[in-house]
């Protein structure tokens, strides 16, 4: 069934009804309908909507649409909105020069998923809750990487154990190590030297001297053996621990711990050997002796050159306990030499008179 008319003079065939094809429409041009009226398709869930401003095409199932060649989206505001029923959860818009793909959802994360072998992964997640902070399901692999507009990293590896260097504008790149110390005496606050000294801290063993003889010493701390020019074997642990020893050569295998303690041990004529003492400014005063153990804070011998000698403590301690010994002990226990063990044990008082004529 054919519909012709005149067109200025030329006939056209506005209308074609091809029975061959169930009826199927051929119009020559456009379709034109009244305001709001509506075109069904299949069924009343499928139509084709426009009220003058806006065009509507709606369906029970999917909307299909198919071309063979590019489809275009042209938006004159430059949005294209995404909704699920009257709720906005997606739009891609136009800034200046700049796509924007939004997520509109308060706190609605913006993923990216795929098809690994069959299984669906999603490759990236930004998370819209944390400021956008990425997160990739796997590694990243680019060409180059600039963090924070700041720092460029290189394209390429470097070489076995290089570092990365700036250039002090943020560009980075791989460069051999070099700098720093290779042995503890590189180090601006510790020394080990060819007469096997050791020592942590500045100003230690011997630094005041350009020579020296002393070896096989050990200095932890700021100042410890400072002045140390002769000597062996000795150990100072603590800040300006045993700072004036060793001025003489007979000074060696002392042991000392504690700030200041033993400050000015070996400076006395005849030297200091083989001492130990502990504590904090321990026996600071001595200035030579051999063989005294000294133990407690500000513990004060008897003598500045005392030797052979314990001292426990200062003149606060006002007791002494051991509870291994004592443990067996009562009232009137003295202690005694036991010579089955060579050991001193607390046992009672024996001997002596009990009577007047008891006496001699």
């Amino acid at each position: 069934l054919v519909i012709k008319g005149n067109d200025g003079g030329a006939e056209i065939t506005a209308l074609t009804l091809d029975m061959s094809e169930a009826g199927a429409a051929t119009f020559n041009d456009k379709v034109i309908l009244g305001a709001n009226k509506v075109i069904e398709f299949g069924d009343p869930g499928e139509t084709i909507f426009g009220n003058g401003t806006n065009l509507n095409i709606t369906s029970g199932n999917q909307t299909i649409i198919d071309s063979a060649s590019t489809i275009f989206l042209d938006s004159n505001n430059g949005v294209v909105a995404y909704n699920t029923g009257a709720t906005e959860y997606m739009r891609v818009s136009k800034s200046t020069n700049d796509a924007i793909i939004k997520s509109s959802i308060s706190d609605g994360d913006f993923a990216i998923k795929g098809n690994d072998g069959g299984s669906e992964i999603t490759a990236l997640t930004l998370d819209m809750s944390n400021a956008g902070a990425a997160t990739f399901n796997s590694t990243i692999a680019a060409t180059g990487l600039t963090i924070n507009s700041a720092y460029t990293f290189p394209t390429a590896d470097g070489s076995a154990n290089q570092v990365l260097q700036t250039d002090g504008s943020g560009n980075l790149s791989f460069a051999t190590a070099s700098g720093g110390a290779t042995s503890i005496d590189e180090l601006s606050d510790a020394v080990a030297d060819s007469q096997n000294n050791i020592n942590f801290g500045t100003n230690g063993i011997g630094s005041v001297y350009s020579s020296y003889t002393a070896a096989s010493n050990i200095g932890v701390g700021n100042f410890s053996l400072q002045v140390m020019r002769y000597g062996s074997c000795n150990i100072a642990i603590g800040s300006s621990t045993m700072r004036n020893g060793g001025t003489s050569a007979n000074f060696q295998g002392n042991t000392v711990i504690g700030d200041n303690s033993a400050f000015c041990l070996g400076t006395g004529s005849t030297g200091a050997a083989n001492n130990t003492f502990v504590g904090l400014k321990a026996g600071c005063t001595v200035t030579s002796g051999c063989n005294n153990l000294i133990l407690g804070a500000n513990t004060t011998p008897s003598s500045a050159t005392v030797s052979n000698e314990i001292t426990l403590g200062d003149a606060n301690i006002t007791s002494l306990r051991i509870p291994g010994l004592q443990s067996g002990a009562t009232d009137g226990h003295v202690l005694t030499f036991c010579s089955a063990n060579s050991n001193l044990v607390l046992k009672a008082a024996g001997g002596g008179a009990t009577s007047l004529n008891g006496l001699s």
